[in-house]
Formats: structure tokens, sequence, C-alpha cells
């Protein structure tokens, strides 16, 4: 087919290898530094894997046959797992067998992160799929201890946009999933501002804080992965992502990840570009500094490829195979995130409610639950006996047991087995972002005999919430919020000239 000639072309084309070689650095050296973090700060594996009496992996894990009855490891073997995870991760920051080393933190990691949903974040998944592409493409031209054969040091078109996609996606769609009522009303992050009229009798200053963050947060995520991909747009959006994460990243735990974020941002630019940022900033910084700077340059002009193997003609070879699968992948990625619409029509906002679809969608700091409750079995006398979490579970893994119906059911199921296959229930209150706490659960429906599709609602989950209502003044800066979430975003597109002139890209 024509179009499928084309896209091949494309996808094949030679260009710029430099930010794949960068990025894959960055790229060890924070999974390095997060692994080591984790574990020596917080005992990490043994906290998700041993101290708790069961474990609760994703449907992901459950489906492959076998690999629950092997992971986690008996003692030492654990720590042997994740030992191997960091050399693997300290393997691909040096480029030593780079592809290899990729493929084996890749899977450790997958693993690991299947194996306890407690623990989940989006960057995560994020990690596992940016580790599989290292594994597939050459990232090893430069800054390699085992430097690949390649003479050109070019690299067909995908092997550095599909990591641009990847960054691009988890922006827009960290952006679709804000478009809803409670953030546009200013939830959660209104919720988390632990501030009472008492305390701060000036509440708009309160409420323009809230308008910002909500407004601007919905602005940046729609449009910062489009103006990266800008020639023009990238040079405004860059001191923006460094603000957005660094922000981020003080005011919440959310490990490796904002630095994850501002290293992609090499991605966008190639060797000649970056050559020239660190030429017009070394004047600004100190005489001993420029040193460093014109050895950075001189190392950055010797990774990057001659003109004469960019040209827009020139194509690397490459199987129709792998264009068909990058095509499948991008699709994947595309629709995937938005299948909540469906398993929730027509009521797709549920999703912050029943968790149905929230995973692996990039629905990010956009639902907090507060949760309270109790759990209980029937013995075989027909007595009912309480449960209390914290003979079982980690604190972490009692939280998710009182908001996530997929944490519930494995834990129900595995209570039942202990009780000789005794009948479970859980009676539990939330309040959904602020809202006063109702029902969550259906208090007489056996959790443990319940059918839960793999994708569908849970039928123990109740399907209200409860309205999200505000006084007046409030309701202004809400509307505040849309409108500059509305106003900027137009501001933004025509500034980036994604609409104006399309053929830039």
């Amino acid at each position: 087919m024509q179009w499928l000639r084309r896209v091949h072309r494309a996808a094949h084309k030679a260009v710029d290898g430099t930010g794949v070689v960068l990025f894959r650095v960055v790229f060890g050296v924070l999974m390095v530094y997060g692994e080591l973090r984790h574990q020596i700060e917080y005992r990490d594996m043994e906290y998700r894997f041993r101290e708790p009496a069961l474990i609760l992996p994703h449907w992901l894990f459950r489906v492959v046959p076998g690999l629950d009855m092997v992971f986690p490891p008996p003692d030492p073997g654990l720590f042997l797992y994740w030992l191997a995870m960091v050399l693997s991760a300290m393997a691909i920051a040096l480029g030593l067998a780079t592809r290899t080393a990729a493929a084996v933190f890749g899977v450790l990691y997958s693993i690991s992160f299947l194996a306890e949903q407690s623990a989940y974040n989006n960057h995560y998944y994020l990690i596992c799929m940016i580790a599989g592409f290292l594994a597939c493409v050459h990232s090893d031209m430069g800054l390699a201890l085992s430097p690949s054969s390649s003479s050109t040091k070019a690299v067909p078109r995908w092997h550095r946009d599909i990591f641009r996609f990847l960054v691009v996606i988890v922006y827009f769609y960290g952006g679709l999933a804000k478009i809803n009522k409670d953030w546009l009303r200013g939830e959660p992050i209104r919720a988390s501002l632990v501030v009472t009229p008492e305390q701060f009798d000036l509440w708009w200053i309160r409420e323009a804080f809230v308008v910002v963050l909500c407004g601007g947060g919905l602005v940046f995520d729609l449009c910062v992965g489009f103006a990266l991909l800008h020639p023009i747009g990238r040079n405004l959006a860059l001191p923006l992502v460094l603000y957005f994460h660094t922000s981020n990243w003080l005011m919440f735990n959310i490990g490796v990840f904002p630095f994850l974020m501002v290293g992609a941002s090499v991605l966008f630019y190639d060797g000649a570009e970056l050559e020239a940022a660190l030429r017009s900033i070394q004047p600004w910084l100190p005489l001993r500094a420029h040193g460093g700077i014109r050895a950075t340059v001189g190392l950055l002009a010797r990774m990057r490829p001659s003109s004469s193997h960019l040209s827009p003609r020139r194509v690397l070879r490459g199987r129709r195979r792998t264009t068909l699968l990058l095509l499948a992948f991008v699709a994947f990625q595309l629709l995937f995130p938005l299948r909540h619409f469906v398993l929730n029509a027509p009521a797709g906002h549920l999703v912050h409610w029943n968790e149905n679809g929230h995973k692996f969608s990039w629905h990010m700091k956009l639902r907090a639950k507060a949760c309270e409750g109790e759990w209980s079995y029937v013995n075989n006398r027909g007595h009912k006996r309480e449960i209390h979490l914290a003979n079982y579970l980690t604190p972490r893994q009692q939280s998710r047991a009182l908001d996530n119906p997929d944490v519930m059911w494995i834990f129900a199921q595995w209570i039942s087995v202990q009780h000789n296959g005794a009948p479970v229930f859980a009676d539990i209150r939330c309040g959904l972002n602020g809202r006063p706490k109702v029902a969550f659960t259906l208090p007489d429906v056996d959790i443990a005999s319940s059918v839960v599709p793999w994708f569908g609602t849970a039928p123990f989950i109740t399907t209200d919430y409860g309205p999200l209502e505000y006084p007046a003044h409030v309701q202004a800066f809400d509307l505040a919020a849309l409108a500059m979430a509305c106003v900027g975003t137009a501001v933004l597109l025509w500034l980036f000239r994604i609409l104006v002139r399309p053929r830039a890209w």
C-alpha cells in the first residue's frame, strides 16, 4: 500500500542520534539513583515483597501462567534481583552492551512493577516502555564503553521519534484527563490545601492560587508537548518545563519523574542546536567553566553525524514489519488511555471513583479519596468476624484495600481461602475530591465470590459519589480557571503556530 510505503520511508529516514544518546545516559543515571535511593532509604524491595502477608499483582501480571509462583524469589534472591536491576541500569548509563542491558533492566523492572499494584505510579509504566525501546534502538554511538560499530552516527527517524511520542503522549493525555468537572472546579488541589477560613481570612488569595495551579497545569499539559516539537516553541517551552517539574519535585514526592521529563527535553534538539545553546550560555558562565563548555561542545561535535549522512533522501535499512509494529504501538497508546469513556459509558468521569480504566491512562494527581470502613468475614458457625488489615497488609496496601476495587477483590479472595471459603464483606465510605463521605461498597455483597470482569466495573462498588458544591464566590473562581485554560490554550496554539503553519512541523 502506498501510504504504508510512505510511512516506512519516513520512519527510517536518517536523523541525528545525539539526543537519543544523551537521553540514554540520563535515563541510566536516574534509574541507578532511583533504585539506590529507594532501597537504601526505604528498603523498598523488602517493604513491597517481604513484609506483607500477600502481594497484590496487576491483572497483567496474573495472566502470565506461573509468574506468581516464581516471584518474589526467596532470600537472597530478592537482593540479587534488585542488584541485577541496578547493574543493568548502570550498564545503560555507561553504554556497555546497551541493548542487552536495557532488555534485562526492562524485564526485571516490569516484573517488579506489575507484581505489586499498591505502589502504582504512571511514571513506572513510562520507565518500562522507555527501557523496552532502548533495547531496540541505536543509542550507543557516543558516550559508550562499547560503542556501536556504525560509522554514520545517524539513526532511523523512529529511533528518536518513538521517545518523543512517549513524552508528548504523557503531557497531552495528562492534559486531556484534566478536562473534567472536578479539576475545573479546583479539585483535588483545593482539598489538599489544609487551610481553613479561620486560619486564612484572605480566602481570595487561596482561591487565586488554586486557579493558577489548575488552569496553568491544564494549559501546560495540553500544549507543552507540541511546543517542544516546534523549532521556535521548544525554546519558549523549555523554561516552562524546568519550572513546572522543579515545582512538582518540591511539592510532591514523585521520585525521579520530574528529572526524567526534564532530561527528555534533549530528545527534541539535534547536536547542532545543543552546541549552539552551549555556546550561547558560555559568556554568562564563570571563566573556569568555559573549558568544560568547550570540551562538551567538542564531544557533541564528535557524536554528531556529518551532513552527508543526514541527506533528506537518505533512508536507512528497515523492515516493513518494524513499521507495522510501531503503528500498532502508537494506535494502542492513543486509544487505550481513553477506554474509560467506553467502560463507564455514559458517565466517563466515574473513572476516578470506581478506578475502571484509571491505570495506564496518564491520570495524574486528579483524584483524592478519603476512605474509612471495616472488613469482615462470616465463619462456618455463621458469626461475623472483623478483619484487621494491619495484620496482613502494609500501610500502603491498607489504603489501597479501602479505595481500589481490584485490590479489594484480590484481598477478599485471599481472606476467603484462609478461612475455608468464608464470605467476605466490606463496609467502606469514601469522599472523592473534598466531598462528604458516602458509601463506596455495597456492604451486603460477598466480595470474594463476586465475578469481576477484566475490563469492567466491580459489582460491589456503588455508582453515586455525591455532588460537589461550593459557595458562589468559589464558583466564580472556577469559571475563571476554565476561562484561563481556554484563553491560555488559544494563545499558545497561536504562538507556536500549530494551527496556522502546520507545514513548519
